[in-house]
This record gives C-alpha cells, structure tokens and sequence, in this order.
C-alpha cells in the first residue's frame, strides 16, 4: 500500500493544466464588420491573439479591444459578437471557434456593452469568463481616450498526460502482482 502511495504522489504533479493559445475577431452590427459607424462617431474593434497558462491563477488575459471616436449617435439595439479561436490544445480540427454575443446599452453619457452570458466552454474543461459589471463593460469615452480592454480569464482542468496514466497502470499493475505473490 505504501508503495501504491508513492507512485501515486509521483504521478500527481505531472498532471498539468494546458497552454491555451487563442486569437479573437469581433463584429458589431448593423454592418456585420468590426468598426460601427453611427452618427458622427465610430466603435472600432482590435482583435487579440495570445497564451496563457490556463491552471495559473492569474491567467487574466486580454480578448481584445473597443475603440471609441467622434460622438456616436444612438448605439441602442446595437450588438457586438466576440468570436475566439482557439488553436492549442485542440483535437484533430486544428482549431476550436466559439462566440460570445453582447448588446451596446447607451445613454446621453455613457455606454456599456454587455454580455448576456460572459461564459464560453470551448472545449472539455476550457472556460473563457469575459470580466463585466452588472450593467457590462463601460466602454472608455473619446474625451477619455477612447480604448477600452475586454478583460477575461481562461480556466482549464488539469488533464493527465498519457505518461501519468501510464506511470499510474504500470503501479496498480506492479500492486496487484505483489499482492497475489503474498497470498500463493
């Protein structure tokens, strides 16, 4: 039993959380584009690529970012859809590609863009969480400088590499015969 003990405590830290590579796009609509053009102003979207250590925790990560110009007019009824792209870990697709879809609320002083679900699984264990208030997320005015950061966290499940399953069997293995030789 000790032995079963130790192979185990061995096996333990090679199980790891995954590096998740990942880039973003984003679309606004009406216009289907990432740049939205209402009255006199503009919102602009800069997509982000990235990775991170998806078990630390503080694997905060940029998903891109919202660029304010001029004065918009009414953003209301307006929508925005983040898509991501994520290309490691992945299974034999090459990629995984999920969206998130949030409505632009505005008044005659600020504006928000909010994420009806700010949670997005893209793969077995992998979250994507959009960091928001309960009204979303302020977007920066131009008298402010304009740019506002989509702040989101990736969390992944340790998996265990195949050595660590393998070390494991190759110990209840190594158990169960040392067990049957005691009783023979």
């Amino acid at each position: 039993m000790k032995k079963l003990l130790a192979i185990v405590a061995l096996a333990i830290p090679m199980m790891a959380a995954p590096i998740v590579t990942y880039s973003t796009t984003g679309t606004f609509t009406p216009g289907g584009t990432d740049v939205l053009t209402i009255g006199g102003g503009t919102l602009t979207y800069v997509g982000s690529a990235g990775s991170v250590d998806a078990g630390s925790p503080g694997s905060n990560t940029a998903l891109g970012s919202i660029t304010t110009a001029g004065s918009p007019g009414n953003l209301a009824g307006s929508t925005f859809t983040l898509t991501i792209m994520q290309t490691a870990p992945v299974a034999d697709t090459g990629s995984l590609t999920g969206t998130l879809s949030g409505t632009i609320n505005a008044d005659s002083s600020s504006a928000f863009l909010k994420f009806a679900n700010p949670t997005l699984t893209l793969a077995p264990g992998i979250n994507y969480t959009i960091f928001q208030t309960p009204f979303g997320i302020a977007l920066v005015p131009p008298s402010a400088g304009g740019t506002t950061t989509i702040q989101g966290h990736v969390e992944a499940s340790a998996v265990p590499e195949p050595g660590t399953v393998g070390l494991i069997g190759l110990g209840l293995a190594a158990v169960g015969m040392l067990g049957r030789r005691r009783r023979v």
